[in-house]
Order: C-alpha cells, then sequence, then structure tokens
C-alpha cells in the first residue's frame, strides 16, 4: 500500500510482481492491448489466470476459471484479480494513488483494487489465456491454496471468523475512500 501511496503524481500504467513467480513473455503485451480498448478517462484493471507452479515438483496447472462475472457484486466476497497478474491503466493507477492515501493497510492490496475499481464504475479485465507461473513453495505468504489440507485451513479459519474480518477491513477501507 505504501509503495501505491507513493507513485509519482501522474502515473502511467503499473503492474505488480513478486519477487519468486515468472511472467510469461505475453504478460504485458496481452495486458496492454486489453487496456488500449478502454476509453483514458475510465480507470480499469487487467487480470488473468495464471499456472500454479510448485518448483519443488515442477507440477503445473491451470488456476481455476471465473465462476461468476468480474464485478462490484463479485469483489464484496471474492477477489479474482491476483496481485501478480494486475496491470492498471493510467487512470485506475492515478486512483488507486489518491484512494491509498485514505486508507490504512489492508489485508490484500490486490482485492482492495479490485473492489475499488469496480466500485467506481471501472473496467475489470479478465484474460483466460494464463499470464506467469505462480510459483507455491513453503514459504509462500498466502498462497494458492489447493489440496484438502489448504482447503480444511480455510474452512477452518472462516468458522474462526477471518473471512468475516476481512470483509469488514474491505468494508472500511472502501468506507474511508468515498470522496474518491
Amino acid at each position: 500500500m505504501q509503495m501505491i501511496r507513493n507513485l509519482e503524481e501522474s502515473p502511467e500504467y503499473i503492474s505488480f510482481s513478486d519477487q519468486d513467480d515468472i511472467w510469461l513473455p505475453h504478460k504485458l503485451s496481452r495486458a496492454l492491448t486489453a487496456l488500449s480498448k478502454v476509453p483514458a478517462t475510465v480507470p480499469a484493471l487487467y487480470a488473468s489466470r495464471q499456472w500454479v507452479w510448485e518448483s519443488d515438483t515442477q507440477r503445473k496447472r491451470l488456476s481455476a476459471r471465473l465462476q461468476r462475472p468480474a464485478g462490484f457484486r463479485n469483489a464484496l466476497v471474492e477477489n479474482i484479480a491476483t496481485g501478480n497478474t494486475i496491470v492498471l491503466n493510467p487512470a485506475a493507477a492515478g486512483l488507486v494513488r489518491e484512494a491509498a492515501r485514505l486508507t490504512g493497510d489492508v489485508f490484500a492490496h490486490d482485492w482492495w483494487l479490485y473492489l475499488l475499481i469496480s466500485g467506481v464504475g471501472g473496467r475489470i479485465l479478465f484474460d483466460e489465456e494464463p499470464g506467469l507461473l505462480y510459483r507455491q513453495h513453503g514459504a509462500n505468504v498466502i498462497g494458492e491454496g489447493a489440496g484438502i489440507r489448504a482447503q480444511l485451513r480455510r474452512k477452518y479459519a472462516v468458522m474462526q471468523g477471518a473471512f468475516a474480518q476481512r470483509v469488514g477491513g474491505n468494508l472500511q477501507a472502501m468506507q474511508a475512500v468515498a470522496p474518491c
């Protein structure tokens, strides 16, 4: 969030990257092609599927397809915009820069971006073509979380109130940026 707050006055296209993920050669060109079709004044967020890659076994599988249309209704309950796939057009970059200055930290910057841009009526462009290898390893902070053990951990966390806390935090962050 601090890096978003520190964007230059009139940011251009921005994207997010983790040091342990590998962008495929077409990632940025596909994003820029999709974003170039949106009017310059309309905030737009591009995201894509990814190859979930277990680096220790070299196994990879395609991330899940969208189950519901991208948009604000969906953003209220789930994040479909994985941070390392996101590219923002200049209108979105300027919006998030200003909004980030009005809110504190959030659970996940990518979910916040999806909420914010869809919430102001911006465009969410989701590409079914994977744009990167999303490396999974023991040190992942959040990770993709496939498998029965990960599903059980998530279900337990939901029962302990983690999902409610995340949604509540997102609502607070959205209320803080209402002036945008």
